[in-house]
């Protein structure tokens, strides 16, 4: 390519004798052809950012270069997306929207093109990773409802028995989906181990009635996030049937939690009176 016109010298010699000549100068100007497609700096990258930025979060900015003279460059992306921006001028990109990482995706493939005025192109692959963050509290499917009725028959139980295993969810990641459970507060005959409500001893006459319980679920985020759920448990020792459980649904009593502060890592919760810490 040569952007200045070339100066030429043109010297023209006959056979004669004495030999003659006569010479001639002209400018030469090369004109430029559009026949380089552009190139990317980097045709592929991979770029981590954390869910649920605000619209308009930078993510990165790609540049093409092109050999021709004054080229201009227009950018897009190949297949649209609904999630992310590119300036056609620039070749920056950014987020068209909030992005969810457990209700949207986790991974976004998306392929730039640079392209100039001439339709030649290049193609650049970008990895877009959402970073997860605790923003999802644990869910406890079961117990299903808190005016459901668990029945304990006090003959047919013992220490050690498992009454239930709690079923819990947590729709984040790593360590902040990792979810413990924890009784509100000690129970006289009940405990939980791995999230599984567990008989610490063998149940008497004195244990028969209905007993509530609150159950909280706690992540391991940072700051951790938690749920809770009553849980109703009657100790008889003859089956109740549907009219005398119906019954004592309807005596259940909902206590709500209340949530104190929250420092240092630990959650303070106050129901039924008490109090605990994680």
């Amino acid at each position: 390519m040569f952007p200045d016109p070339i100066s030429i010298n043109i010297i023209a010699t006959d056979n004669g004798s004495p030999r003659l000549s006569a010479s001639t100068n002209f400018l030469l100007k090369i004109r430029n052809l559009n026949d380089n497609a552009p190139v990317f700096e980097n045709p592929s990258s991979k770029i981590s950012v954390k869910e649920n930025k605000p619209i308009g979060t930078f993510i990165t900015q790609l540049t093409a270069a092109d050999a021709d003279l004054n080229d201009e460059i227009n950018y897009s992306f190949k297949t649209k997306t609904s999630f992310f921006t590119i300036d056609s001028a620039t070749g920056i990109i950014k987020t068209a929207k909030s992005i969810d990482r457990e209700h949207d995706q986790a991974r976004f493939d998306l392929e730039v093109v640079a392209c100039d005025l001439n339709a030649l192109c290049a193609l650049s692959s970008v990895i877009v990773l959402i970073e997860d963050i605790n923003d999802n509290p644990p869910r406890i499917i079961w117990p299903m409802s808190e005016t459901d009725v668990i029945q304990i028959l006090r003959n047919e139980s013992s220490k050690d028995v498992i009454i239930g295993t709690i079923d819990v969810k947590d729709y984040d990641s790593g360590e902040a989906g990792k979810v413990s459970c924890v009784f509100e507060k000690n129970h006289k005959f009940l405990t939980i181990s791995d999230c599984r409500i567990i008989l610490t001893r063998d149940l008497n006459l004195h244990d028969d009635g209905l007993h509530s319980l609150r159950i909280i679920a706690s992540d391991n985020g940072s700051p951790p996030l938690f749920t809770s759920k009553q849980m109703n448990i009657y100790v008889t020792n003859e089956s109740l049937n549907d009219t005398a459980l119906e019954e004592i649904m309807q005596k259940i009593v909902i206590v709500p939690e209340k949530l104190i502060s929250f420092n240092g890592g630990s959650i303070l919760l106050l129901a039924f009176g008490g109090a605990v810490t994680f």
